[in-house]
Protein backbone atom coordinates (compact mmCIF):
# COMPACT_ATOMS: atom_id res chain seq x y z
CA UNK A 1 0.00 0.00 0.00
CA UNK A 2 3.01 2.25 0.78
CA UNK A 3 4.54 1.66 -2.48
CA UNK A 4 1.18 2.17 -4.36
CA UNK A 5 0.93 5.40 -2.42
CA UNK A 6 4.17 6.86 -2.62
CA UNK A 7 4.22 6.11 -6.74
CA UNK A 8 0.75 7.59 -6.79
CA UNK A 9 2.21 11.17 -4.57
CA UNK A 10 5.33 10.64 -7.21
CA UNK A 11 2.72 10.93 -10.00
CA UNK A 12 0.97 13.89 -8.76
CA UNK A 13 4.33 15.91 -8.63
CA UNK A 14 5.14 14.64 -11.38
CA UNK A 15 2.02 16.32 -12.98
CA UNK A 16 2.29 19.45 -10.96
CA UNK A 17 5.79 19.49 -12.31
CA UNK A 18 4.99 19.32 -15.51
CA UNK A 19 1.97 22.05 -14.98
CA UNK A 20 4.22 24.32 -13.49
CA UNK A 21 7.01 23.76 -16.59
CA UNK A 22 4.16 24.45 -18.72
CA UNK A 23 3.02 27.87 -16.76
CA UNK A 24 6.58 28.99 -16.33
CA UNK A 25 6.75 28.94 -20.81
CA UNK A 26 3.60 30.08 -21.37
CA UNK A 27 4.32 33.05 -19.35
CA UNK A 28 7.82 33.16 -20.68
CA UNK A 29 6.05 33.77 -24.69
CA UNK A 30 5.77 36.92 -26.01
CA UNK A 31 1.94 38.59 -25.81
CA UNK A 32 -0.09 40.62 -28.07
CA UNK A 33 -3.30 41.75 -26.83
CA UNK A 34 -3.02 39.33 -24.45
CA UNK A 35 -2.60 36.55 -26.67
CA UNK A 36 0.30 34.89 -27.62
CA UNK A 37 2.25 36.22 -30.59
CA UNK A 38 2.31 32.78 -32.29
CA UNK A 39 -1.60 32.54 -31.82
CA UNK A 40 -1.97 35.68 -33.63
CA UNK A 41 0.41 34.62 -36.58
CA UNK A 42 -1.08 31.13 -37.32
CA UNK A 43 -4.94 33.35 -37.81
CA UNK A 44 -2.61 34.87 -40.35
CA UNK A 45 -1.78 31.85 -41.93
CA UNK A 46 -5.17 30.34 -42.00
CA UNK A 47 -5.71 33.34 -45.01
CA UNK A 48 -9.63 34.78 -43.75
CA UNK A 49 -10.66 38.18 -45.21
CA UNK A 50 -11.09 39.98 -42.05
CA UNK A 51 -9.52 37.99 -38.83
CA UNK A 52 -6.52 38.07 -40.97
CA UNK A 53 -6.36 41.61 -41.59
CA UNK A 54 -7.83 42.08 -38.18
CA UNK A 55 -4.61 39.75 -36.17
CA UNK A 56 -1.86 41.73 -38.72
CA UNK A 57 -3.23 45.19 -37.36
CA UNK A 58 -2.82 43.67 -34.04
CA UNK A 59 0.41 42.51 -34.39
CA UNK A 60 1.65 46.00 -35.83
CA UNK A 61 2.69 47.17 -32.23
CA UNK A 62 4.56 44.34 -31.34
CA UNK A 63 6.17 44.11 -35.00
CA UNK A 64 9.62 42.81 -34.12
CA UNK A 65 8.13 39.57 -31.94
CA UNK A 66 6.08 39.54 -35.05
CA UNK A 67 8.76 38.76 -37.41
CA UNK A 68 10.45 36.31 -34.98
CA UNK A 69 7.51 34.47 -34.92
CA UNK A 70 6.35 34.60 -38.85
CA UNK A 71 10.42 33.68 -39.45
CA UNK A 72 9.76 30.79 -37.07
CA UNK A 73 6.20 29.98 -38.87
CA UNK A 74 8.44 29.47 -41.86
CA UNK A 75 11.02 27.73 -41.20
CA UNK A 76 8.71 24.78 -39.18
CA UNK A 77 8.22 22.75 -42.88
CA UNK A 78 7.59 19.85 -40.76
CA UNK A 79 4.45 18.60 -39.88
CA UNK A 80 3.87 17.51 -35.70
CA UNK A 81 4.15 13.89 -35.58
CA UNK A 82 0.30 14.34 -34.73
CA UNK A 83 -0.51 15.35 -37.93
CA UNK A 84 1.15 12.89 -39.64
CA UNK A 85 -0.34 9.83 -38.04
CA UNK A 86 -3.67 11.78 -38.58
CA UNK A 87 -2.65 12.34 -42.46
CA UNK A 88 -2.02 8.39 -42.72
CA UNK A 89 -4.94 7.38 -40.59
CA UNK A 90 -6.92 10.06 -43.22
CA UNK A 91 -5.79 8.04 -46.49
CA UNK A 92 -6.40 4.89 -44.98
CA UNK A 93 -10.10 5.91 -43.34
CA UNK A 94 -10.77 7.35 -46.32
CA UNK A 95 -10.73 4.12 -48.50
CA UNK A 96 -12.56 2.27 -45.91
CA UNK A 97 -16.44 1.03 -46.27
CA UNK A 98 -19.07 3.33 -44.97
CA UNK A 99 -20.13 1.29 -42.54
CA UNK A 100 -16.56 0.59 -40.98
CA UNK A 101 -15.85 4.12 -40.75
CA UNK A 102 -18.91 4.72 -38.42
CA UNK A 103 -17.17 2.22 -36.12
CA UNK A 104 -13.51 3.39 -36.32
CA UNK A 105 -12.29 7.22 -35.17
CA UNK A 106 -12.94 9.48 -37.51
CA UNK A 107 -9.33 11.75 -38.74
CA UNK A 108 -9.67 15.18 -37.96
CA UNK A 109 -8.93 18.13 -40.39
CA UNK A 110 -6.33 19.92 -39.59
CA UNK A 111 -5.58 23.37 -40.30
CA UNK A 112 -2.86 24.05 -43.10
CA UNK A 113 -1.58 26.96 -43.17
CA UNK A 114 -1.03 29.33 -45.86
CA UNK A 115 2.89 30.32 -46.25
CA UNK A 116 1.79 32.98 -49.03
CA UNK A 117 0.13 34.87 -46.08
CA UNK A 118 3.51 34.41 -43.54
CA UNK A 119 5.21 36.13 -46.48
CA UNK A 120 3.23 38.69 -47.20
CA UNK A 121 2.80 39.71 -43.42
CA UNK A 122 7.13 39.16 -43.61
CA UNK A 123 7.12 41.79 -45.77
CA UNK A 124 4.50 44.42 -43.70
CA UNK A 125 6.15 43.85 -40.13
CA UNK A 126 9.99 43.79 -41.66
CA UNK A 127 10.37 45.92 -44.80
CA UNK A 128 13.73 47.09 -42.25
CA UNK A 129 14.57 44.23 -40.67
CA UNK A 130 17.64 42.24 -42.04
CA UNK A 131 15.92 39.45 -41.24
CA UNK A 132 13.43 39.91 -43.48
CA UNK A 133 15.32 39.60 -46.74
CA UNK A 134 17.58 36.81 -46.75
CA UNK A 135 13.90 34.59 -45.65
CA UNK A 136 12.45 35.88 -48.26
CA UNK A 137 15.22 34.84 -51.13
CA UNK A 138 14.40 31.19 -49.33
CA UNK A 139 10.74 31.18 -50.52
CA UNK A 140 12.48 31.46 -54.21
CA UNK A 141 13.26 28.28 -54.09
CA UNK A 142 10.00 26.80 -52.68
CA UNK A 143 8.40 24.07 -55.35
CA UNK A 144 5.23 26.09 -55.10
CA UNK A 145 4.50 28.59 -57.52
CA UNK A 146 2.16 30.86 -55.76
CA UNK A 147 4.81 30.91 -52.85
CA UNK A 148 7.26 32.10 -55.46
CA UNK A 149 5.21 34.58 -56.64
CA UNK A 150 4.16 36.13 -53.19
CA UNK A 151 7.90 36.06 -52.29
CA UNK A 152 8.72 37.52 -55.07
CA UNK A 153 5.90 40.11 -54.91
CA UNK A 154 7.13 40.71 -51.12
CA UNK A 155 10.19 41.71 -52.20
CA UNK A 156 9.46 44.43 -54.46
CA UNK A 157 7.88 45.88 -51.71
CA UNK A 158 10.31 45.91 -49.23
CA UNK A 159 13.07 46.92 -52.14
CA UNK A 160 13.41 50.65 -51.59
CA UNK A 161 13.58 50.63 -47.98
CA UNK A 162 17.44 49.30 -48.53
CA UNK A 163 18.50 52.08 -50.56
CA UNK A 164 20.92 53.00 -47.95
CA UNK A 165 22.40 49.48 -47.65
CA UNK A 166 23.94 48.90 -51.23
CA UNK A 167 24.76 45.27 -50.81
CA UNK A 168 21.32 44.21 -49.65
CA UNK A 169 19.90 45.86 -52.33
CA UNK A 170 22.05 44.53 -54.59
CA UNK A 171 20.88 41.19 -53.73
CA UNK A 172 17.54 41.69 -53.75
CA UNK A 173 17.34 42.90 -57.16
CA UNK A 174 19.68 40.08 -58.50
CA UNK A 175 17.33 37.73 -56.36
CA UNK A 176 14.81 39.24 -58.65
CA UNK A 177 16.13 39.15 -62.07
CA UNK A 178 16.79 35.16 -61.36
CA UNK A 179 13.02 35.19 -61.05
CA UNK A 180 12.46 36.81 -65.11
CA UNK A 181 13.10 32.92 -65.98
CA UNK A 182 11.33 31.00 -63.64
CA UNK A 183 9.11 28.22 -65.27
CA UNK A 184 5.74 29.73 -64.39
CA UNK A 185 4.80 33.00 -65.87
CA UNK A 186 3.06 34.63 -63.10
CA UNK A 187 5.99 34.89 -61.16
CA UNK A 188 8.30 36.02 -64.28
CA UNK A 189 5.82 38.84 -64.46
CA UNK A 190 5.77 39.59 -60.64
CA UNK A 191 9.68 39.57 -60.87
CA UNK A 192 8.97 42.41 -63.59
CA UNK A 193 6.63 44.58 -61.45
CA UNK A 194 8.94 43.90 -58.53
CA UNK A 195 11.93 45.36 -60.34
CA UNK A 196 9.65 48.05 -61.87
CA UNK A 197 9.47 49.28 -57.78
CA UNK A 198 13.17 49.06 -57.62
CA UNK A 199 13.17 52.15 -60.07
CA UNK A 200 16.46 53.45 -61.50
CA UNK A 201 18.62 50.96 -59.03
CA UNK A 202 17.55 48.24 -61.14
CA UNK A 203 19.12 49.49 -64.36
CA UNK A 204 21.58 46.79 -64.65
CA UNK A 205 18.49 44.13 -64.97
CA UNK A 206 17.31 45.99 -68.04
CA UNK A 207 18.73 43.81 -70.53
CA UNK A 208 17.24 41.20 -68.76
CA UNK A 209 14.06 42.52 -69.11
CA UNK A 210 14.28 43.27 -73.04
CA UNK A 211 15.10 39.70 -73.19
CA UNK A 212 11.30 38.88 -71.45
CA UNK A 213 9.83 40.95 -73.92
CA UNK A 214 10.14 37.50 -76.34
CA UNK A 215 8.16 35.52 -73.89
CA UNK A 216 5.06 34.01 -75.04
CA UNK A 217 2.79 35.11 -72.47
CA UNK A 218 1.34 38.49 -72.53
CA UNK A 219 1.37 39.21 -69.18
CA UNK A 220 5.17 39.01 -68.60
CA UNK A 221 5.64 41.20 -71.68
CA UNK A 222 3.61 43.85 -70.88
CA UNK A 223 5.06 43.46 -67.20
CA UNK A 224 8.82 43.96 -68.72
CA UNK A 225 7.59 47.03 -70.70
CA UNK A 226 5.93 48.71 -67.83
CA UNK A 227 9.32 48.09 -65.59
CA UNK A 228 11.45 49.43 -68.01
CA UNK A 229 9.51 52.39 -68.90
CA UNK A 230 9.65 52.70 -64.80
CA UNK A 231 13.20 51.99 -63.95
CA UNK A 232 14.51 54.26 -67.12
CA UNK A 233 18.07 53.86 -68.85
CA UNK A 234 19.83 54.14 -72.23
CA UNK A 235 17.20 55.65 -74.64
CA UNK A 236 19.54 53.61 -77.51
CA UNK A 237 18.72 50.74 -75.96
CA UNK A 238 15.38 51.01 -75.15
CA UNK A 239 13.73 52.25 -78.02
CA UNK A 240 14.89 49.67 -80.64
CA UNK A 241 13.55 46.66 -78.53
CA UNK A 242 9.78 48.16 -77.32
CA UNK A 243 9.08 49.82 -80.87
CA UNK A 244 8.24 46.69 -82.41
CA UNK A 245 5.72 46.31 -79.53
CA UNK A 246 3.54 49.44 -80.58
CA UNK A 247 2.42 47.20 -83.73
CA UNK A 248 1.66 44.38 -81.36
CA UNK A 249 -1.82 42.83 -81.37
CA UNK A 250 -1.85 42.28 -77.70
CA UNK A 251 -3.54 45.76 -76.97
CA UNK A 252 -2.16 45.58 -73.18
CA UNK A 253 1.49 45.13 -74.56
CA UNK A 254 0.86 47.78 -77.14
CA UNK A 255 0.07 50.02 -74.55
CA UNK A 256 2.55 49.60 -72.34
CA UNK A 257 4.98 50.30 -75.26
CA UNK A 258 3.72 52.91 -76.45
CA UNK A 259 3.79 55.01 -72.25
CA UNK A 260 7.25 53.45 -72.20
CA UNK A 261 8.45 55.32 -75.41
CA UNK A 262 7.25 58.20 -73.59
CA UNK A 263 9.26 57.86 -70.72
CA UNK A 264 12.29 57.31 -72.64
CA UNK A 265 12.48 59.70 -75.04
CA UNK A 266 10.84 62.32 -73.19
CA UNK A 267 7.94 63.71 -75.54
CA UNK A 268 4.98 62.11 -76.61
CA UNK A 269 5.25 62.19 -80.54
CA UNK A 270 5.39 58.71 -80.64
CA UNK A 271 3.06 56.86 -78.21
CA UNK A 272 0.60 59.78 -77.12
CA UNK A 273 -1.53 58.79 -80.31
CA UNK A 274 -1.05 54.99 -79.58
CA UNK A 275 -2.69 55.46 -76.56
CA UNK A 276 -5.33 57.88 -77.57
CA UNK A 277 -6.21 54.92 -80.42
CA UNK A 278 -6.53 52.48 -77.94
CA UNK A 279 -9.07 54.75 -75.99
CA UNK A 280 -11.24 53.58 -79.01
CA UNK A 281 -10.81 49.93 -78.56
CA UNK A 282 -13.46 47.12 -78.03
CA UNK A 283 -15.03 46.97 -74.88
CA UNK A 284 -14.32 44.18 -72.55
CA UNK A 285 -15.90 43.43 -68.88
CA UNK A 286 -12.44 41.99 -67.35
CA UNK A 287 -11.25 45.05 -64.89
CA UNK A 288 -7.89 45.80 -66.85
CA UNK A 289 -9.38 46.73 -70.01
CA UNK A 290 -7.36 47.96 -72.93
CA UNK A 291 -9.34 50.87 -72.47
CA UNK A 292 -8.68 51.61 -69.27
CA UNK A 293 -5.10 51.17 -69.22
CA UNK A 294 -4.66 53.68 -71.81
CA UNK A 295 -6.93 56.08 -70.09
CA UNK A 296 -4.91 55.24 -66.84
CA UNK A 297 -0.81 55.52 -68.73
CA UNK A 298 -2.11 58.78 -70.45
CA UNK A 299 -3.27 60.24 -66.95
CA UNK A 300 0.42 59.30 -65.95
CA UNK A 301 1.90 61.41 -68.03
CA UNK A 302 0.40 64.78 -66.70
CA UNK A 303 0.46 67.76 -68.54
CA UNK A 304 2.38 66.29 -71.56
CA UNK A 305 -0.84 65.04 -72.33
CA UNK A 306 -2.79 67.57 -72.43
CA UNK A 307 -4.17 67.24 -76.00
CA UNK A 308 -6.06 64.11 -75.14
CA UNK A 309 -8.35 65.99 -73.10
CA UNK A 310 -11.37 65.75 -75.94
CA UNK A 311 -10.63 61.81 -76.34
CA UNK A 312 -10.86 61.30 -72.52
CA UNK A 313 -13.78 63.27 -72.22
CA UNK A 314 -15.57 61.01 -74.90
CA UNK A 315 -13.67 58.17 -72.96
CA UNK A 316 -15.79 59.02 -69.95
CA UNK A 317 -19.44 57.63 -71.70
CA UNK A 318 -17.71 54.23 -72.05
CA UNK A 319 -20.36 51.74 -70.59
CA UNK A 320 -17.22 50.15 -69.14
CA UNK A 321 -16.71 51.35 -65.45
CA UNK A 322 -13.06 50.96 -65.45
CA UNK A 323 -12.77 52.95 -68.44
CA UNK A 324 -14.90 55.68 -66.99
CA UNK A 325 -13.35 55.84 -63.56
CA UNK A 326 -9.63 55.96 -64.91
CA UNK A 327 -10.24 58.70 -68.12
CA UNK A 328 -12.38 60.93 -65.18
CA UNK A 329 -9.01 60.77 -62.79
CA UNK A 330 -6.99 61.17 -65.81
CA UNK A 331 -8.17 64.66 -66.60
CA UNK A 332 -7.93 65.39 -62.54
CA UNK A 333 -4.27 64.58 -63.21
CA UNK A 334 -3.78 66.52 -66.31
CA UNK A 335 -6.05 69.38 -65.97
CA UNK A 336 -5.39 69.29 -61.95
CA UNK A 337 -9.21 70.07 -61.51
CA UNK A 338 -11.52 67.14 -59.85
CA UNK A 339 -14.72 68.70 -61.03
CA UNK A 340 -14.91 66.40 -64.01
CA UNK A 341 -13.81 63.22 -61.77
CA UNK A 342 -15.79 63.59 -59.08
CA UNK A 343 -19.69 63.02 -60.60
CA UNK A 344 -18.14 59.55 -62.25
CA UNK A 345 -16.78 58.44 -59.18
CA UNK A 346 -19.51 59.64 -57.43
CA UNK A 347 -21.80 57.24 -59.46
CA UNK A 348 -19.42 54.13 -59.25
CA UNK A 349 -19.07 54.45 -55.32
CA UNK A 350 -22.61 54.09 -55.33
CA UNK A 351 -22.94 51.12 -57.76
CA UNK A 352 -19.74 49.42 -58.19
CA UNK A 353 -18.70 46.26 -56.97
CA UNK A 354 -16.79 45.82 -54.19
CA UNK A 355 -13.12 46.25 -55.83
CA UNK A 356 -14.32 49.50 -57.41
CA UNK A 357 -15.40 51.02 -54.15
CA UNK A 358 -12.28 50.26 -51.97
CA UNK A 359 -10.38 51.72 -55.40
CA UNK A 360 -12.49 54.62 -55.41
CA UNK A 361 -12.68 55.66 -51.59
CA UNK A 362 -8.99 55.06 -51.63
CA UNK A 363 -8.90 57.98 -54.81
CA UNK A 364 -11.41 60.31 -52.84
CA UNK A 365 -9.05 60.60 -49.97
CA UNK A 366 -6.13 62.07 -52.63
CA UNK A 367 -8.83 64.50 -53.19
CA UNK A 368 -9.34 66.70 -50.17
CA UNK A 369 -11.87 69.02 -49.57
CA UNK A 370 -12.21 68.69 -53.40
CA UNK A 371 -13.98 65.92 -52.55
CA UNK A 372 -17.04 67.17 -50.57
CA UNK A 373 -19.35 66.79 -53.09
CA UNK A 374 -19.06 63.06 -52.75
CA UNK A 375 -19.80 63.52 -48.86
CA UNK A 376 -22.87 61.60 -49.37
CA UNK A 377 -22.05 58.50 -51.05
CA UNK A 378 -18.78 58.75 -48.38
CA UNK A 379 -21.26 58.80 -45.15
CA UNK A 380 -22.91 55.17 -46.96
CA UNK A 381 -19.45 53.77 -47.03
CA UNK A 382 -18.62 54.51 -43.52
CA UNK A 383 -21.15 51.86 -42.93
CA UNK A 384 -19.79 49.41 -45.06
CA UNK A 385 -18.74 45.78 -44.13
CA UNK A 386 -15.66 45.97 -45.85
CA UNK A 387 -12.84 47.00 -43.52
CA UNK A 388 -11.20 48.85 -46.35
CA UNK A 389 -14.16 50.66 -47.81
CA UNK A 390 -14.74 52.00 -43.91
CA UNK A 391 -11.45 53.29 -43.75
CA UNK A 392 -10.85 54.44 -47.20
CA UNK A 393 -14.23 56.99 -46.39
CA UNK A 394 -12.94 57.78 -42.75
CA UNK A 395 -9.57 59.17 -44.27
CA UNK A 396 -11.42 60.67 -47.28
CA UNK A 397 -14.39 62.56 -44.86
CA UNK A 398 -11.53 63.67 -43.03
CA UNK A 399 -9.43 64.97 -45.47
CA UNK A 400 -12.40 66.91 -46.52
CA UNK A 401 -11.89 68.93 -43.35
CA UNK A 402 -14.64 71.33 -41.59
CA UNK A 403 -17.05 70.93 -44.50
CA UNK A 404 -17.71 67.22 -43.64
CA UNK A 405 -19.26 68.37 -40.27
CA UNK A 406 -22.50 66.60 -41.14
CA UNK A 407 -20.74 63.27 -41.00
CA UNK A 408 -19.63 63.95 -37.31
CA UNK A 409 -22.15 61.44 -35.97
CA UNK A 410 -21.39 58.81 -38.23
CA UNK A 411 -17.88 59.16 -37.48
CA UNK A 412 -18.04 59.09 -33.62
CA UNK A 413 -19.72 55.52 -34.41
CA UNK A 414 -16.69 53.80 -35.37
CA UNK A 415 -14.37 54.82 -32.18
CA UNK A 416 -15.59 51.18 -31.47
CA UNK A 417 -14.91 49.58 -34.72
CA UNK A 418 -12.69 46.59 -34.02
CA UNK A 419 -9.88 47.34 -36.06
CA UNK A 420 -7.31 50.01 -34.62
CA UNK A 421 -6.59 51.47 -38.08
CA UNK A 422 -10.18 52.75 -38.05
CA UNK A 423 -10.40 54.08 -35.12
CA UNK A 424 -6.93 55.56 -34.57
CA UNK A 425 -8.06 57.47 -38.77
CA UNK A 426 -11.17 58.30 -37.03
CA UNK A 427 -10.15 59.90 -34.00
CA UNK A 428 -7.91 61.86 -37.01
CA UNK A 429 -10.39 62.52 -38.60
CA UNK A 430 -13.04 63.78 -35.94
CA UNK A 431 -9.52 66.39 -35.08
CA UNK A 432 -9.40 67.86 -39.08
CA UNK A 433 -13.10 68.18 -39.15
CA UNK A 434 -13.87 70.39 -35.76
CA UNK A 435 -10.34 72.45 -36.32
CA UNK A 436 -11.25 76.21 -36.57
Amino acid sequence: MRRKAAIALGGCLGLMLAAGLALFWATREPLCQGKPVRIWVEVIGQGQYGPQQLAEEQLETVAPLAVSALLEALRTDRKPLRDQINDWWLKLWSKLPPGVQKLTPQPRFYFKPDRRMWIQALGRFGPHDKRAPPALIRELGNKDSEVRFFATSTLGDIATNWADEPAMEREIIQSLERMLKDTAFNVRGSAAYSLARCGPAAGGSVPALIALLNDPEEHSRSAAVRAISYIGGDSNLIVPAIAPLLQSTQLITRAFAAYAICQATGDTETGLPVLVGLLSAEEHEWEDSPRSIAAGLIGRLGTRAESALPDLQRAMESSETGTRIEAARAIWRISGNPSNAIPVLRSALAKGNRGERIWITEKLAEFGPEAADALPELMVALQDQDFLIRGNAVRAIGNIGPAAAIALPNLKLLLTDPFPSIRRNVAKAITKISAN
